[in-house]
């Protein structure tokens, strides 16, 4: 530090910003200092044990079964019953959107007249639904 400078003051003249310091009581500076590194651990985090996070699980899972899944299953066990009930010489809609008389019924697939003379087969999956016989399937 040179010569003519007092402590703290810069040599080349420029003002220097001094900030606002409390006088703090030597005392209550050791046991703030005391105090400090008790305050500053942090707490642990509880401790989850697995049945506090399968509890919601299992309840959005049974929302999602009763609300979902199973009336969907309800649906489909309701068309396969039915399909299954089809007979020949009945009017069906397919899900491509035939419509056609079935002419036989084999294990696996349907065979379909679509026009007088054309006959194709087709996979029982197909069936959306059966039709009356003067209905015609609305555009949905």
């Amino acid at each position: 530090m040179p010569s003519g400078c007092a402590r703290g003051a810069v040599s080349d003249g420029a003002p220097r910003v001094r900030f606002f310091t409390p006088t703090v009581n030597s005392q209550d500076y050791c046991q703030t200092m005391t105090l400090l590194p008790i305050l500053a651990q942090a707490a642990p985090p509880p401790q989850q044990g697995f049945g506090t996070m399968l509890i919601p699980m299992a309840i959005v899972f049974a929302i999602f079964y009763f609300l979902l899944i199973r009336p969907q299953q309800r649906k489909e066990k309701e068309r396969r019953a039915a399909v299954d009930a089809l007979r020949a010489g009945q009017r069906v809609l397919f899900g491509n959107g035939f419509i056609g008389t079935i002419a036989e019924v084999k294990q696996f697939t349907f065979l379909i007249e679509i026009a007088p003379g054309v006959k194709i087969e087709v996979a029982r999956g197909a069936v959306q639904r059966q039709l009356k016989d003067d209905e015609t399937p609305a555009v949905e």
